[in-house]
């Protein structure tokens, strides 16, 4: 069954930045099972191949030039990309949805004061499983709160951030519920005589095979332990988030939003 955006006039025009790309190609092929949404164009690099290349979308090398001819941008690029993509979105006045993941703190920067003028939702995991994820956790840390805390994550072999962005925003969302807490950090691995230490938050990253996502968070205490997890099955969960998104963002006023908020 074809989804619909509610959209009644036209269908709702986007870009991907990133096009090109494993997860741009999987949100250009999810989008033909959406009704009331159209590719109407995507992001590439200068020299890009594809540009010579027999492509079902128009192509763009410029970010402005592709968000003057869309109604929202979702961009699953490059954490070096992005800062121009977000640029080209905010002097086009058009929503963006930002999926990318190991941005640095210029990034982020450019994410917040792009938000003042545009709408902006920024997820390192389009999946809305995570977005009820985060959500939960803090409702667990709180019933256990003398628990260990250790986070696991499994990517495929060519998986390039490590740990995973999504792993990332758990440790967050664990430090931001415990904030009580003195002397909080994270260790990455363990190797040689390293006895855990009460306010760890233990990070552990996988590589290997095919696997599209997978996410661990561990909670021991001395007599019990609990463990929720989250594992996409295909990139398919992603790339219909990034649409729930980008439909949902193209009727909020400018802020900076976050999954939790489509939901």
């Amino acid at each position: 069954m074809a989804r619909t955006t509610g959209i009644q006039s036209e269908p709702l025009r986007i870009g991907i930045a990133g096009a090109t790309g494993r997860m741009g190609r999987e949100i250009a092929t999810a989008a033909q099972s959406w009704a009331g949404v159209e590719i109407r164009g995507g992001l590439v690099r200068p020299g890009s191949p594809a540009l010579d290349s027999d492509v079902a979308i128009p192509l763009f090398t410029d970010p402005v030039a592709l968000s003057a001819v869309v109604d929202v941008v979702i961009d699953v690029s490059t954490a070096a990309a992005t800062p121009g993509i977000v640029e080209g979105a905010r002097q086009s006045g058009t929503p963006l949805v930002c999926g990318v993941t190991g941005l640095d703190g210029h990034g982020r920067a450019t994410l917040e004061s792009a938000a003042t003028e545009i709408p902006v939702l920024y997820a390192r995991n389009l999946s809305t499983g995570i977005a009820a994820l985060l959500d939960l956790l803090p409702r667990l840390l709180a019933a256990l709160p003398d628990a260990d805390v250790e986070i696991v994550e499994m990517h495929h072999r060519g998986k390039k951030d490590a740990p995973s962005g999504t792993a990332e925003a758990l440790a967050e969302v664990i430090v931001q519920a415990r904030a009580e807490l003195d002397g909080q950090r994270i260790v990455y691995g363990r190797q040689g005589v390293a006895p855990r230490q009460p306010s760890e938050i233990g990070m552990h990253s996988l590589r290997g095979g095919a696997n599209s996502g997978e996410h661990t968070v561990l909670l021991a205490t001395g007599g019990e332990e609990i463990r929720i997890g989250h594992r996409a099955l295909s990139r398919r969960t992603f790339a219909d988030g990034a649409l729930r998104a980008a439909v949902w963002i193209v009727r909020q006023p400018p802020g900076l939003y976050a999954m939790a908020d489509v939901l």
